[in-house]
C-alpha cells in the first residue's frame, strides 16, 4: 500500500484564498490588546471583550469623470508644420499617443506622456519659429494647460498603486519597517507633480513616477495607519467601558481584596499596554502626522470628487482615536489615585 504524501506546495494558494481565516498571523498589536483584555478579565474573574480588527470602508463608488482630450492628429497638420513640429521634438510625441496603444495608456503612463508633452511645448516655445507654428503651439499649450488637473484627479482615484495604498485591507502596522520614509518620498513627488503645471518653471523627474507609485503599492501605509488608527480606536472604547463596568473605581476603599486586584491590574497594564501597545501608539502617531497633511495637499483640486474627498477626510481624522486613547489613560490615573498607588510603585 503506497503512503500518500502531502504536497506541500498546494499549501500557498491555500493559504493566500483564506486569508485572515487561518493562514494569516496576527501584528504584534492585535496579540498584545488582546491578551491585555483577557490578562484583565482573569484577574476580574469575568468574560474577556473580544478584541476585533475592522475594516476599512471603501469610497462611493464616484469615480471621475474620464478626461475627454482632443487628440492632435498628425495628418490635419500640413507637412511643412509638422516638419516644424518634428524638428522641436513634438511630432515623435504626437506620432506616439495617436498610436492604438497610446490611446489605452494607463492613468500614470497618460500623466507621464502629458507631461514629457508639457516640457516639449516649453522647449518649442522658445525657437524661432513661423508665426502659423508658433500659434499651433500656443494653442496647444493652453488647452493642455486647462486639461492637466482634471488629468491629475483622473489619475490620483483611478491608478491602481494609490488605491491598493489608500484602500486595501491589509495587517495593522508593526511599529517600525512599514516603509514611512518610501511612503513620505512618494507622497511629496505626487504633490510636486500635482502642482506641476506648463506656466511654472519647477520640472521632475516623471521616470521616477512608477517607482514611487510601485513603493506606496508595496507599503500601502495610508491603508494600514488608518485602519490601525480604527482598530485602537474602536477596541479602546470597548475596553475602558468594559473596565468601569467591572472594576469600580471606588472598590479599593477599606477593600483589601480589591486593592489586591488593582495591583494585579496595574502590573498588567504597565506589562502590555505602557510597554507594548503605547510604543505602537506613538509610532502611529507620528505616521499620522506624516501622511495625513500630505494626503490633504493632494485632494485639494477641484477634479477630485467630492464624494473621494469625504472617504479621505473620514478615514485619516484621528481625533476619534486621540480621545478614545486619551479616555482610557484617564481611567488608569483615575485607578492609580483612588487605589493610592502609581505605575511602578510596588
Amino acid at each position: 500500500m503506497k503512503s500518500r504524501v502531502f504536497n506541500f506546495r498546494f499549501l500557498v494558494p491555500i493559504c493566500a484564498w483564506l486569508g485572515l481565516l487561518g493562514c494569516s498571523q496576527q501584528t504584534e498589536l492585535e496579540s498584545s490588546l488582546e491578551t491585555y483584555a483577557k490578562r484583565m478579565a482573569n484577574i476580574l474573574e469575568v468574560d474577556a471583550i473580544e478584541i476585533e480588527t475592522p475594516t476599512l470602508s471603501r469610497p462611493k463608488d464616484a469615480l471621475p469623470r474620464k478626461v475627454d482630450i482632443p487628440e492632435i492628429k498628425s495628418e490635419s497638420i500640413s507637412l511643412i508644420t509638422l516638419s516644424k513640429l518634428n524638428q522641436c521634438g513634438l511630432g515623435p510625441l504626437i506620432a506616439q499617443r495617436n498610436t492604438s496603444l497610446g490611446k489605452v495608456q494607463l492613468p500614470s503612463t497618460r500623466l507621464k506622456w502629458e507631461y514629457e508633452f508639457s516640457l516639449q511645448l516649453k522647449t518649442c516655445s522658445q525657437q524661432e519659429l513661423e508665426p502659423s507654428v508658433q500659434a499651433l503651439i500656443t494653442e496647444i499649450a493652453q488647452n493642455k494647460e486647462n486639461l492637466w488637473q482634471p488629468l491629475w484627479g483622473y489619475f490620483f482615484q483611478t491608478s491602481e498603486p494609490i488605491r491598493q495604498a489608500f484602500q486595501q485591507n491589509l495587517p495593522l502596522i508593526q511599529g517600525s519597517n512599514d516603509g514611512l520614509l518610501e511612503t513620505k518620498a512618494a507622497l511629496d513627488y505626487l504633490k510636486t507633480l500635482k502642482a506641476t503645471t506648463q506656466e511654472s518653471n519647477s520640472t521632475i523627474n516623471i521616470n521616477e513616477l512608477e517607482n514611487h507609485l510601485q513603493q506606496l503599492s508595496i507599503y500601502k501605509l495610508p491603508a494600514a495607519t488608518w485602519r490601525t488608527q480604527l482598530f485602537l480606536e474602536r477596541n479602546l472604547n470597548s475596553l475602558t467601558q468594559w473596565l468601569k463596568n467591572n472594576f469600580d473605581l471606588q472598590q479599593c476603599n477599606n477593600n483589601p481584596a480589591s486593592q489586591q486586584k488593582a495591583k494585579y491590574l496595574r502590573n498588567v497594564f504597565e506589562l502590555f499596554f505602557i510597554n507594548k501597545i503605547q510604543p505602537i501608539g506613538s509610532t502611529l502617531n507620528s505616521y499620522i502626522y506624516e501622511i495625513n497633511p500630505a494626503t490633504e495637499t493632494l485632494i485639494e483640486s477641484e477634479s477630485i470628487t467630492p464624494e473621494f474627498k469625504e472617504w479621505i477626510r473620514d478615514k485619516s481624522d484621528s481625533e476619534n482615536y486621540r480621545q478614545a486613547m486619551r479616555e482610557h489613560i484617564n481611567y488608569w490615573q483615575q485607578l492609580f489615585k483612588s487605589c493610592e498607588f502609581s505605575p511602578g510603585k510596588q
